[in-house]
């Protein structure tokens, strides 16, 4: 009896699951292999830079010719920021003040009037030459605020570009003398 246990104890080193072990293995060298292209994937060149920025290349184009095509894309998208610093709040809610989009601009403009960080009143579109002297203001106190200008697309009039801040004094009409 003693000899038969023996030989079913030598038996049972075998492993009890030989298509287990093989799963088990073909799966570590995928993975072996897949990190050994990922690090050699990682290792190639490659063209780098800052989010949403315009790769491009100028092939035989001199320096003065870039700096130049810079300086006319500049030029078409400058516009004049035009606010009165100092706004008058009148009897009624109605604060008065001056924005002004110069007619040399570009595109057109719009505003926002803000106080205290919560905006009071945004204007619409404002084109080139147009000039905004009134704005309901039922909220505004004496005191600083901000008017944020802002340039639109000429053809969606969505907003391009910075937009230029602007702190103003909002005063009550000074009293007539007599």
């Amino acid at each position: 009896m003693k000899a038969s246990a023996r030989s079913r104890t030598r038996s049972t080193n075998a492993p009890k699951h030989p298509a287990r072990t093989r799963v088990v293995l073909m799966g570590a060298a995928a993975l072996l292999a897949a990190g050994a292209a990922l690090a050699a994937w990682s290792m190639l060149p490659r063209e780098t830079a800052t989010a949403g920025a315009t790769i491009s290349t100028f092939e035989e184009i001199d320096r003065e010719a870039i700096q130049a095509e810079l300086n006319r894309q500049v030029q078409e998208s400058m516009m004049t920021v035009a606010v009165s610093p100092v706004c008058t709040l009148e009897e009624g809610g109605t604060l008065s003040l001056c924005v002004m989009n110069d007619e040399e601009n570009s595109m057109p403009q719009a505003f926002s009037l803000s106080q205290n960080g919560e905006v009071l009143f945004e204007s619409g579109t404002i084109y080139p030459g147009e000039e905004i002297t009134s704005c309901p203001a039922p909220d505004i106190q004496e005191g600083d605020a901000l008017i944020t200008v802002q340039g639109l697309n000429p053809t969606t009039e969505e907003p391009e570009g910075s937009p230029a801040a602007v702190e103003v004094a909002i005063n009550k009409p000074s009293a007539a003398v007599g």
